[in-house]
């Protein structure tokens, strides 16, 4: 299935669900938030505006933003176009030499980019982004030919007449894996599809479901959860993390599924006054990006709840690798040395283990 055919699907099913909301608040307002319907019809006024400006199908355009809700339209936007789609992680910033290499070896032709990331630091080495045809600027005050906000208004609400194959890519991952430069990953429609219904399967996602997501934007997971949510249906809710901000987020919102690195569960685990929210909505946290300590995990099920599933994957792998279900594996007693598994393979995954030699 396709990305936007995901999109069409959901808006369809539910138009008038919430399918988003921002609680980070960069060029928009806190608790700002759209239904499926208006997601459907946001995205398509984007997708056609893109490609009025002369991109073609298959040409690779660039994010780099640390807005959350503008981060989800656009790549939305983007993919639906029959564009390919290039995230670039906020904190490479917008001079930095990963960023640089990145521009170039994607080859996008178009940028869009954060207003005062764009002022600050992309406009100093505009010599160096030789490919970049189209600078899109988003926020007010900027000086870039085109504006992200008059794309999305101007442009028509009907779907874009693009005829896209399931084979051809959406996203171009750039991951760093352990050596050198950045290295882009190609994941097509039937990768990513296949993928989030895997996900459905394997972390118990249902349409009833609230998500959020706190992770950076442009990571594989954060892409990964965000585009997961859309197919699937769920509520998305977006933030930055604040460990005393998400704590009130999980019980304000009744968050039902959300993921941590382990990093990131430490800080929420010695947060004070962690014990006195209301966290009964929770039936999953997913940790994952590194191994997470038997030590923690029993920490944090203490404040949580027994609710965590231990994921590993890769950007090469659509996300997914193996899953460590909650009933393989016990707080206490025989199974609690699988506290520190990485579980069996996914649903249509195959697994070995080789040696430096392959064998």
């Amino acid at each position: 299935m396709l990305i936007g055919d995901g999109l069409r699907r959901t808006a369809k099913v539910y138009p008038e669900k919430i399918a988003v909301v921002d609680k980070f608040g960069k060029y928009c307002a806190v608790d700002t938030h759209y239904t499926y319907r208006e997601v459907a019809e946001k995205t398509s006024r984007l997708a056609n505006s893109l490609l009025a400006l002369g991109l073609k199908k298959g040409d690779r355009v660039a994010l780099l933003t640390a807005a959350r809700i503008g981060f989800y339209l656009s790549m939305l936007g983007v993919i639906k176009a029959g564009l390919v789609f290039v995230a670039v992680n906020a904190v490479f910033g917008g001079k930095s030499k990963e960023f640089i290499h990145l521009i170039k070896d994607s080859g996008a032709r178009a940028l869009i980019v954060d207003t005062d990331i764009y002022e600050s630091e992309v406009k100093g080495v505009k010599s160096e982004l030789s490919g970049i045809e189209y600078f899109i600027g988003m926020g007010k005050g900027h000086d870039c030919p085109y504006d992200y906000n008059a794309l999305i208004k101007n442009g028509s609400p009907d779907e874009p007449g693009v005829k896209i194959d399931d084979d051809e890519i959406a996203i171009l991952q750039y991951t760093s894996g352990t050596t050198g430069l950045p290295k882009g990953t190609m994941l097509t429609h039937r990768n990513l599809s296949s993928s989030f219904y895997i996900w459905s399967a394997e972390a118990r996602i249902l349409p009833h479901d609230k998500f959020l997501i706190s992770i950076p934007s442009a990571t594989s997971g954060g892409i990964g959860l965000q585009l997961l949510c859309v197919f699937r249906g769920l509520t998305l809710v977006l933030s930055d993390f604040n460990p005393k901000k998400i704590l009130k987020i999980i019980q304000d919102e009744k968050i039902n599924i959300t993921m941590f690195a382990p990093t990131m569960t430490a800080r929420l685990v010695r947060e004070a006054d962690a014990e006195k929210y209301d966290y009964s909505s929770l039936k999953s946290i997913i940790t994952s990006a590194a191994p997470i300590s038997a030590e923690l995990l029993k920490k944090a099920s203490g404040i949580f709840g027994d609710v965590f599933i231990e994921l590993f994957g890769t950007t090469e792998t659509s996300l997914l690798g193996t899953f460590l279900q909650p009933e393989e594996r016990a707080l206490e007693g025989p199974l609690s040395k699988r506290l520190t598994s990485v579980g069996k393979a996914c649903l249509g995954y195959e697994v070995k283990v080789v040696d430096d030699e392959g064998h």
